[in-house]
């Protein structure tokens, strides 16, 4: 597995797909120029997991229900800390992720 930078242009569909699966069935990726969006991709080159980054805030974790319990979200927040300009902060909807990201 690996991550990249997507490209919305052609990552939309994938995004919010995995949004509404992980989210809310009315999930749909926010597309502000500042918010750069960060995937997950297998062997096969599928989207499993996604975060985005706007202004130095890290929102929009979550992995495909399938692939849950693998490491993929450690393995994309750890990979987007390394980044030229990493995250300093963290949107959490659930408290209860708060040890995840600790």
């Amino acid at each position: 597995m690996r991550v990249v930078a997507l490209d919305m242009a052609q990552a939309h569909d994938a995004v919010m797909r995995l949004l509404q699966l992980s989210f809310a069935p009315t999930a749909t990726p926010s597309l502000k120029p500042n918010k750069q969006w960060w995937g997950v991709v297998d062997r096969k080159q599928r989207l499993v997991g996604t975060a985005s980054v706007e202004d130095g805030v890290l929102w929009d974790v979550c992995v495909h229900p399938e692939y849950r319990q693998r490491g993929i979200a450690s393995f994309l927040v750890r990979a987007l800390a390394r980044t030229a300009t990493p995250p300093q902060r963290l949107f959490l909807a659930d408290r209860g992720l708060a040890p995840f990201y600790a």
